[in-house]
């Protein structure tokens, strides 16, 4: 086991080349916030390992399509590695998606401190590299398919701690009795721990927040592991802006001021619960009375957004109400669906696409090919429409009953 106690930093999924998205409208004050989020929130998790004293960071993948990125994404990863070799802390890097190890410019060295895992087979690095080892890290990049195969990875034979860093899917079944410390995994936008225990397998999740499905708080995972192997895990947080989802509940009584109030309320505890963060705040609204008619038809959601705005929208921290939505049963009442009617038949036909008991799910396609053939522009639609996520999944057939109803009937009933 370890003669001391080590502990490290691990991150991924940094995409340096994606800035936020999501909003139709974007406040001034928010504008540059949008483009240098990913890069602030990384120059945190890079911070976090130096305040820390990390003996060493892992990276496990997607941290910047270098094409996209460009010079500045390239030069801006290397000051980092820079200010982490000055504290001699080194950096295991398995490469994703997007940062496999080829695509790496051959003339762009890396310095000493970094250290890259083979696509082609599992490679092996000791920390320190000195004559009395404290750990072993055995890595992965990501191969062709992101499929990973838990049988690839071994425990040290002379019974260091064993730390596997690598990009993609794992079964989680396969985990169980393979003797390893701890699994350094990425691939997952939102931090997931795969496997709990004594020998987690973790995800630590992007460290920024890029849009709507990115909600809470985004960082890194600060991982210890004492002398009898014993491994600890917390969260550090590195995000700059986050994304967060607040819930209203309107009565027969609630009227549209109400509700402003209610929600201008809510706002303001964000605002001192996090006084560091602009905030992005999606609402949604359940509950029943003459409100939720109002806001179905569109016009009371379109001005209670244009007043959120201009009251918590143009001072730091901003505190930007993204969208206000109804709840699916506020939505479409489930009654909507009995009636014998163009719009019950639509909401009828739509659970056929929810893919239970089907042999392909996440393939809501076929019906596109009526509309627009196999022309290129088909093909490229039927590749979004392929949702293997069941709750996006969900969640789109959900907004596509609020839309049928809305285009089917202009009563506040059918």
């Amino acid at each position: 086991m370890s003669r001391r106690r080590l502990r490290f930093v691990h991150s991924s999924d940094w995409h340096l080349e994606c800035p936020l998205v999501g909003l139709t409208e974007v406040p001034d004050l928010l504008k540059p916030v949008f483009a240098d989020a990913p890069y602030r929130a990384a120059e945190r998790i890079v911070g976090t390992a130096l305040a820390e004293q990390a003996d060493f960071m892992i990276l496990s993948g997607d941290i910047l399509d270098i094409e996209l990125a460009g010079p500045h994404g390239v030069s801006f990863l290397l000051r980092q590695f820079a200010r982490l070799a000055e504290r001699q802390i080194a950096v295991y890097w398995a490469g994703g998606r997007v940062d496999r190890p080829e695509r790496w410019p051959a003339a762009l060295n890396l310095p000493g401190n970094v250290y890259r895992f083979s696509s082609r087979r599992p490679e092996d690095f000791l920390f320190p590299s000195a004559d009395a080892p404290l750990a072993r890290l055995t890595g992965l990049s990501r191969p062709r398919g992101g499929k990973l195969r838990a049988a690839d990875f071994w425990p040290d034979p002379d019974s260091l701690p064993t730390i596997v860093a690598a990009h993609g899917r794992i079964d989680r079944a396969a985990l169980a009795g393979r003797n390893i410390n701890y699994w350094a995994l990425g691939g997952k936008h939102r931090r997931t721990t795969l496997l709990d225990g004594p020998q987690p397998a973790h995800y630590p999740g992007t460290p920024q927040g890029r849009g709507p499905a990115d909600l809470g708080a985004h960082g890194c995972t600060l991982v210890e592991i004492d002398e009898q192997g014993r491994v600890e895990m917390r969260n550090a947080a590195s995000d700059v802006v986050r994304w967060c989802h607040r819930r209203a509940t309107v009565h027969e009584t609630t009227t549209g001021e109400s509700l402003e109030q209610m929600l201008a309320d809510q706002l303001r505890e964000l605002r001192s619960t996090s006084p560091d963060l602009d905030l992005l705040v999606v609402w949604s609204v359940a509950g029943a009375g003459p409100v939720v008619s109002e806001l179905r038809r569109g016009e009371l959601a379109e001005t209670l957004l244009a007043r959120l705005r201009r009251r918590f929208g143009h001072d730091r921290p901003v505190a930007w109400s993204a969208a206000i939505e109804l709840e699916p049963e506020a939505a479409v009442p489930p009654a909507w669906s009995q009636q014998d009617s163009l719009l019950g038949d639509f909401l009828r036909a739509l659970p056929q696409f929810d893919g239970e008991g089907t042999n392909d799910p996440a393939d809501l396609s076929g019906p596109l090919e009526l509309l627009v053939g196999q022309t290129p522009r088909g093909q490229q639609l039927d590749r979004l429409l392929r949702l293997s996520d069941p709750a996006n999944r969900r969640r789109m057939l959900q907004k596509a009953a609020a839309l049928g109803a809305s285009l089917l009937t202009s009563e506040d009933k059918p």
